[in-house]
């Protein structure tokens, strides 16, 4: 949750939470392990409810995960 910040700055944000995830592996139990995820971003306007900007987070997040996963996606509408 970014308030005050417009579906370009809310897909930077998410693009640097994908990279501080991604970019380095995890060491468990002396092994590597490198992350991936899918991030859906959508910005809540003021004619919709917090349901449906939900909704459209989660479809942009599927739609991410459909094209090839380890992405940000973002639906404005």
């Amino acid at each position: 949750m970014l308030p005050g910040t417009d579906i370009n700055g809310a897909e930077r944000a998410a693009d640097k939470v994908l990279k501080g995830i991604t970019e380095s592996p995890y060491e468990i139990e002396g092994k590597s392990l490198y992350l991936s995820i899918t991030i859906g971003v959508s910005v809540l306007n003021n004619t919709e409810t917090l349901q449906n900007c939900i909704k459209r987070a989660d479809e942009a997040m599927y739609t991410g995960k459909l094209g090839g996963k380890n992405r940000v996606v973002a639906r404005n509408r």
